[in-house]
């Protein structure tokens, strides 16, 4: 796995910079490296890497380096508590440079 791109990096990388995202290659938006996660980590460690990266889901890759699976927000909201999912809502929605510059927060 080389990179993720959701619609997100769309929006962010493509057109609130004027570029057609019918003729763009999704190299161009694409986050990477990709961050990911193996099969064995714990939530603590999808929320760690969430807060650390800024991001709102990660693939869950296997020994091979093939994409397995995918956890999100979501599925640490629904396995934890409120407050949890708030620190890493809260974490992965501060503004970065890159968002500031396009008026929006890093959600991916």
């Amino acid at each position: 796995m080389i990179g993720v791109i959701t619609d997100r990096d769309i929006a962010c990388r493509a057109v609130a910079e004027g570029k057609d995202p019918n003729r763009t290659p999704v190299s161009a938006c694409m986050t990477t490296p990709a961050v990911t996660l193996m099969p064995e980590a714990t939530l603590e460690d999808a929320i760690n890497l969430m807060e650390e990266n800024m991001i709102r889901r990660i693939p869950v890759t296997n020994g091979d380096g093939c994409v397995c699976g995918m956890i999100s927000q979501a599925d640490i909201a629904c396995k934890t508590n409120g407050q949890k999912i708030g620190e890493v809502v809260k974490e992965v929605s501060k503004p970065t440079d890159e968002s500031s510059r396009v008026g929006t927060s890093s959600m991916r």
